[in-house]
């Protein structure tokens, strides 16, 4: 008789109960969000600390969040509670899967499709004159998240201790399709009010931004049997007779033919 343990991907259900205070975690959202934040930082702090004025850091370790910082509306995009007037935290990632749709994956078994989003904020930075220097920083930001969906590994990252250079994929346990970007929109957030600089052109500060459409696929795992009803593999050497039945010989044996009887 099966047990009632089950899974959805990496997910074990029910859900184990783990230390006192532990948080309920996604294990899909944490690792997406540690494989994607490393391709920033691989793809962008080095000629980010070649720049001066911001930080020199993608996407540091810290600064990664599960859940959707711009809805419900308004935007609750963490903020430094060090700081007086709540400034919010820069440079950030977000990551988060707020629909599913459950469909067929095998003859016994369903996946369920998840649907979600990724958001990527930088420092403020105060327009137009910092499109001088960083006017190509959110096409290469775009860039980077979309070839780490495509490529899908990297010989440096290992997820959750896996070996580096494992599938996220396989890390992550999805299924069919896996794990994709759908599409993606650069843009401004958290604009502040023009300010009329000494030339009388309007000076504006904001976020640079990118968002993408993120959708991944986890099997909807069977129920776990009892450990008194798992079946192992058993050996069987197959054996045929030979001249002495209580000595039969393994299939196989070769033999040589005897002597002439005649």
């Amino acid at each position: 008789m099966p047990t009632e343990t089950s899974a959805v991907g990496p997910l074990q259900l029910p859900i184990p109960v783990g230390a006192a205070q532990s948080p309920v975690d996604d294990p899909v959202t944490t690792g997406l969000l540690a494989w994607f934040g490393f391709w920033l930082q691989f793809d962008l702090n080095a000629k980010l600390a070649n720049l001066v004025g911001t930080s020199a850091d993608a996407c540091p370790v810290t600064n990664r969040f599960g859940w959707d910082p711009i809805n419900p509306k308004p935007s609750f995009v963490w903020a430094d509670q060090t700081q007086a007037d709540q400034t919010i935290v820069v440079p950030a990632l977000y990551c988060w899967l707020d629909k599913g749709k459950t469909k067929p994956y095998s003859t016994v078994t369903d996946q369920l499709e998840r649907r979600g989003g990724l958001l990527w904020i930088y420092d403020q930075l105060t327009l137009p004159g910092a499109l001088v220097d960083r006017y190509g920083l959110r096409a290469a930001v775009e860039a980077s998240l979309s070839r780490a969906a495509s490529l899908g590994r990297h010989p440096a990252f290992g997820l959750y201790g896996g070996p580096p250079g494992q599938p996220i994929e396989v890390a992550l346990q999805l299924t069919g399709d896996g794990m994709w970007l759908e599409d993606s929109t650069s843009g401004w957030l958290s604009a502040i009010s023009e300010q009329a600089s000494s030339e009388g052109q309007a000076v504006v500060r904001a976020y640079p931004s990118v968002q993408c459409t993120l959708v991944c696929c986890c099997e909807i795992s069977a129920e776990q049997p009892l450990d008194s009803d798992q079946q192992t593999d058993a050996s069987v050497v197959a054996q045929i007779g030979g001249s002495d039945p209580a000595h039969p010989l393994p299939f196989g044996t070769r033999l040589l033919p005897g002597p002439d009887q005649g």
